[in-house]
């Protein structure tokens, strides 16, 4: 994300706060669209964040143990999302293996019911792997 790459850099160089930083997350997380997959996974997310930067930032916490929740959290969203990924994949080839066989039913050279049923099966396999 933009945000991310334009603002984490200043929260790291103490120009902004790591709260500001993660209050702005929270608000591009809250204006994305509920149809979202993972949306308020995001927003709790954020929202645990806001309250270790502000744990941190109040000294409830030391600077190590916020890095190392940090460091933490990094490393679980990176295997999180090469999960997710390794999932899309497969869901990929499955929807796209089990509709091979759908017959066209119009003339136009493109086979729509393939298509559609290509989209179903795959959302089915994602909603299936949440």
């Amino acid at each position: 994300m933009l945000y991310i790459a334009e603002e984490r850099p200043k929260a790291l160089a103490g120009t902004i706060t790591w709260t500001s930083f993660y209050q702005g997350q929270m608000n591009l997380a809250k204006s994305f669209p509920d149809s979202l997959n993972g949306k308020y996974e995001l927003i709790a997310d954020m929202t645990e964040a806001l309250n270790m930067a502000q744990q941190y930032e109040s000294g409830k916490i030391s600077k190590e143990d916020f890095y190392k929740w940090r460091e933490t959290g990094n490393a679980a969203s990176a295997a999180k999302a090469a999960q997710s990924e390794k999932n899309r994949a497969q869901c990929e080839y499955e929807a796209r293996a089990a509709s091979a066989s759908v017959q066209a039913t119009g003339r136009s050279g493109i086979n729509f019911d393939q298509i559609f049923k290509e989209r179903e099966l795959f959302e089915l396999c994602m909603r299936a792997k949440q």
